[in-house]
C-alpha cells in the first residue's frame, strides 16, 4: 500500500513538474506587454519643457506656463483631461507654447468625459493692445492672470494642427471657458489649422490683441462659433462653423459670429475698438428647422458695440433656422459691417436679413457664386461634413471612371489609370492627397485622363499638409518618342511603369484649368516628384491652363515626347520652374515662373528653365535630342538680392547636353539674384539656344550674361520692348501678381 502511495505521489510530482515546465516554456514565448507611460500634468512650468508624443498625458489640474518658459508639444501628442472647470492650460504673458502638430499627426487636447464642457480648454495671454483705456485686463476664468499691453507684435509661440475636444467647463453662467481663448495675443504668434469640437461655449474668442488665425473649424459649439471682443485687430482666414442635426444650444443667444468692439460694452468711448477681417467663412446650420429656443441661431453675423468688421466671401447654408442674418444693433452701441455673402439657407429667417438702425452700418453685397471656406482644408481632422460626401481614391482605375465634383476626394495612396481606361475629372472637383511620397496619380501608357476644369471652376489637386513636397503629383506616361536609342524608359518615381515609344501623335487625354498645389514629395535626393510630369506624352494630348504652386521639385518636367503645353504658371518651385529632357520636341506657349520674396530653394542648382537634350547626359550620340520652342516666357525673381545658396537661381536659362532651344519673347524681371543669365555649357555636353529677350532684372547677375563654349551656341537678341507672358492669362488662378499672394477663394 505504501509502495502504491509512493508511486502515485511520484506520478503526481511528475505531472506537476511537466505542467510547470510547460508553463515556463509558454511564459518564455510570450512577448512582454507594452505599458504606456502615464504622466500627470498640472501646476507650473517654469523652465522650457518638451513633452513626449509616446507618453499618454493626463491633465489633472490647471497647468500654467510661466513667464520666460516655453512648453513644446510635438506632433502626435495626446493630452486627456480629467473632468472639471479647474482643468485647463494657461500660457501666461511672456511665456510661449509651441504646438507642433502635422496633418498626419495632429496634437489632441481632449477629455475622459466625452461631452461638451468636460474640461476647460487652452488660454493664451499676451501683451498686445486692448481697447485704448485698458492697459491690461484679467483673465475671465482666473482673475489672477493679466493680459494686454502695448506690444502688438508680441509672440506667444505657435500652434499648428491642433484638436480641441469637449472644452468649455463653466464656474457659473458668466464664467466659462472657450475651446481656444486668445487674450491680448500679438501678431508674432502663429496659429493655423485648429479643430474645436463639442465645446460648451465658443470655438475661439479673441479678447483684443492682433493675432491672426488661419483655418479654423468649429463644430457644435454651445454658444458662438467665432467670438470677438475688446479691440481685436487681426485676421481670421478660412473659418468653418457647423451645427449638426440634433445639436441644441443651452445658451440664450448662440450665433455664428458674435463681435463686440469693446468688452461688454463698457468702453464705448475708447479708441482701438475691434476692427478686423474675416475672409472665406462658411456657416452650416444642418439641424432641422425649429423656432424652439436653443435650436436656432439668434444671428448669423452680430456686429455691435463699436466694432468694425470686414467679411469677405461668406457662405451660409443648410436647412437650419436663424432669427437674423445680419444684425448690427445693440443697446450698448451698434457696429459697422462690410460683407460679401451668399445666403443658401433653405429655411426663411424668423427676423430680418439685415437688422440695422442706420444705412451706413451695413454695406452688404450678395454674390451667388461665392463658395465660402473650402472644407478640404480640414481633411486632416477626419471630420465628415454633414453635407459633403467623402470618398477615398487609391489603387487601379481599370475601366472608365468619372469623378463627382460634389464629392470630397482623399488620395490615400497611389492611383493608377490603367491601359484602356479613361479617368474624367469634372470642373470644380477637389482631390486632397494625404502626406507622403506614395500619394500620386499616374496615367499609364494607353490610358487617358480628362481634366475638365473651367476658369470659374478649376480642378484642384492639393495636399492635406499645406507645404511644398506634401504629396507626389500628376504623372502621365505616353508612347511618344524619346531620344533615338531609348525605345522606352521607366518612370523616375516608380520603375514598374514604362513610357516612350514610336507614336509622336499619341493621345493621353486632355487637361484644362488644373491647379497642382504642394507637390514634389521625394524618396531620396535623386527620386522626387514634380508637380506635373509628362513622360513620352504625344502631341494628341491637349494641355492648357495649369497652375503649379509651392512644389518641391519642378513645375513641369517634360521627359521626351511631343506634347505641347499652353498657359503654365509656376510659383515657388524648389528646383526648376520649367524642365526639359530626353528628346522633347513640342512647344510651350505662355509660361510664367515666379520666385516670391522669402522663397528659399533647398536644391543645389535651381533654375528658371533647365533643358537637357537627353536623359542625364547619358545618350549624347543619339539623334532626336530635345528640340523645341518656348514662346512668351516671363521669369520673375521677386526675392531680395542674395548670393547665399538657395536664394538665387544658378541660371535663368540653362540649355545643355545636346539640346536645341528656341525661346521667343522672354522677359526676366525682379530684384532677385541670378548667377548666369544664359548658360549653354555642361561637362556632359553643351547646348544651342536662339533667344529674343528683355532683361529687366534690377540686380546684376554675379556670373555671366552669356556663358557658352562657342559663339555658335547662342544667338541672343535683346529687345527692351518685349513683354514676355501676359499675367492676365492666369486671372483664373486667383494669384495676385502685384502683391504676390495666393488665395484661391
Amino acid at each position: 500500500m505504501k509502495a502504491l502511495t509512493r508511486s502515485i505521489a511520484l506520478l503526481m510530482m511528475g505531472i506537476a513538474t511537466l505542467s510547470l515546465a510547460t508553463s515556463c516554456k509558454e511564459d518564455d514565448n510570450k512577448k512582454p506587454e507594452e505599458k504606456k507611460e502615464q504622466a500627470s500634468l498640472k501646476g507650473n512650468i517654469s523652465a522650457d519643457r518638451t513633452l513626449d508624443a509616446k507618453v499618454a498625458y493626463t491633465l489633472d489640474g490647471a497647468l500654467f506656463v510661466k513667464k520666460g518658459a516655453t512648453l513644446t508639444i510635438p506632433a502626435g501628442t495626446v493630452i486627456t483631461s480629467e473632468t472639471g472647470f479647474d482643468k485647463y492650460i494657461l500660457v501666461e504673458q511672456g511665456a510661449k507654447i509651441n504646438i507642433q502638430g502635422t496633418a498626419q499627426s495632429p496634437v489632441t487636447l481632449t477629455a475622459k468625459d466625452k461631452k461638451p464642457g468636460a474640461w476647460g480648454g487652452l488660454v493664451i495671454n499676451g501683451y498686445a493692445p486692448l481697447t485704448s483705456s485698458q492697459k491690461s485686463a484679467k483673465t475671465e476664468i482666473n482673475s489672477e492672470y493679466p493680459y494686454g499691453g502695448d506690444n502688438p507684435a508680441d509672440n506667444s509661440g505657435s500652434i499648428t494642427y491642433l484638436k480641441l475636444e469637449y472644452c468649455g467647463a463653466q464656474s457659473n453662467d458668466a464664467v466659462e471657458h472657450n475651446s481656444l481663448t486668445l487674450n491680448g495675443v500679438g501678431s508674432g504668434t502663429m496659429i493655423s489649422n485648429i479643430f474645436a469640437y463639442m465645446g460648451a461655449d465658443d470655438g475661439v474668442e479673441f479678447f483684443g490683441g492682433a493675432v491672426s488665425v488661419d483655418n479654423f473649424l468649429a463644430v457644435n459649439m454651445d454658444d458662438d462659433m467665432f467670438d470677438v471682443t475688446q479691440g481685436w485687430c487681426g485676421k481670421l482666414t478660412n473659418a468653418y462653423g457647423v451645427w449638426e442635426d440634433g445639436h441644441v444650444s443651452t445658451e440664450k443667444d448662440p450665433r455664428g459670429c458674435e463681435v463686440d468692439g469693446n468688452h461688454d460694452g463698457n468702453y464705448a468711448g475708447d479708441s482701438h475698438q475691434s476692427n478686423f477681417t474675416i475672409e472665406n467663412i462658411t456657416i452650416l446650420l444642418a439641424q432641422k428647422p425649429s423656432q424652439d429656443k436653443g435650436q436656432f441661431a439668434n444671428d448669423i453675423f452680430k456686429i455691435r458695440r463699436g466694432a468694425t468688421a470686414k467679411i469677405i466671401n461668406a457662405l451660409v447654408k443648410g436647412q437650419g433656422q436663424a432669427e437674423n442674418f445680419i444684425n448690427t444693433t445693440d443697446k450698448l452701441g451698434n457696429g459697422t459691417l462690410t460683407i460679401t455673402y451668399n445666403n443658401q439657407l433653405t429655411t426663411p429667417l424668423m427676423g430680418k436679413l439685415i437688422k440695422k438702425e442706420k444705412e451706413e452700418e451695413v454695406n452688404a453685397t450678395e454674390d451667388k457664386s461665392l463658395t465660402g471656406c473650402d472644407p478640404a482644408l480640414f481633411a486632416w481632422t477626419g471630420y465628415k461634413f454633414p453635407d459633403v460626401k467623402f470618398e477615398s481614391l487609391k489603387g487601379n482605375v481599370a475601366k472608365d471612371m468619372t469623378l463627382d465634383a460634389s464629392v470630397a476626394y482623399m488620395l490615400d495612396g497611389p492611383l493608377f489609370v490603367k491601359k484602356g481606361a479613361t479617368l474624367t475629372i469634372p470642373a470644380g472637383t477637389v482631390i486632397t492627397a494625404g502626406q507622403g511620397f506614395d500619394k500620386y496619380l499616374l496615367v499609364e501608357q494607353g490610358a487617358k485622363i480628362m481634366v475638365k476644369g473651367t476658369a470659374e471652376k478649376p480642378v484642384i489637386m492639393t495636399g492635406v499638409e499645406k507645404r511644398a513636397g506634401s504629396w507626389g503629383g500628376l504623372i502621365i506616361n505616353g508612347y511618344a518618342p524619346l531620344t533615338s536609342g531609348q525605345k522606352s524608359a521607366n518612370t523616375e518615381i516608380n520603375p514598374e511603369y514604362p513610357y516612350g515609344g514610336d507614336q509622336p501623335e499619341d493621345n493621353s487625354g486632355s487637361i484644362e484649368y488644373l491647379v497642382l498645389e504642394y507637390c514634389g514629395a521625394q524618396d531620396n535626393d535623386n527620386v522626387e516628384h514634380n508637380s506635373l510630369t509628362l513622360d513620352g506624352v504625344g502631341s494628341g494630348t491637349k494641355i492648357a491652363n495649369v497652375f503649379a504652386y509651392a512644389g518641391a521639385d519642378d513645375g513641369v518636367e517634360l521627359f521626351g515626347g511631343s506634347v505641347s503645353v499652353e498657359n503654365f504658371l509656376a510659383v515657388d518651385m524648389d528646383d526648376d520652374m520649367f524642365d526639359v529632357t530626353q528628346g522633347w520636341c513640342g512647344k510651350l506657349t505662355n509660361a510664367y515662373g515666379i520666385w516670391r520674396d522669402g522663397h528659399v530653394s533647398t536644391e543645389k542648382d535651381p533654375r528658371g528653365c533647365e533643358v537637357d537634350g537627353n536623359h542625364d547626359g547619358n545618350y549624347p550620340g543619339d539623334s532626336h535630342q530635345s528640340n523645341f520652342v518656348m514662346e512668351n516666357v516671363t521669369i520673375e525673381l521677386a526675392q531680395a538680392p542674395s548670393q547665399d545658396k538657395g536664394k538665387y537661381v544658378n541660371d535663368v536659362f540653362k540649355i545643355r547636353r545636346g539640346a536645341t532651344a528656341k525661346i521667343i519673347n522672354a522677359l526676366v524681371k525682379g530684384q532677385g539674384q541670378a548667377e548666369n543669365f544664359i548658360n549653354t555649357t555642361d561637362k556632359k555636353g553643351n547646348g544651342t539656344l536662339t533667344i529674343t529677350y528683355n532683361n529687366q532684372l534690377t540686380t546684376p547677375v554675379f556670373g555671366k550674361m552669356i556663358k557658352n563654349g562657342a559663339e555658335s551656341e547662342v544667338s541672343a537678341t535683346e529687345d527692351k520692348s518685349l513683354k514676355g507672358c501676359d499675367a492676365a492669362l492666369f486671372g483664373w488662378t486667383k494669384y495676385d501678381f502685384e502683391k504676390h499672394t495666393y488665395n484661391r477663394k
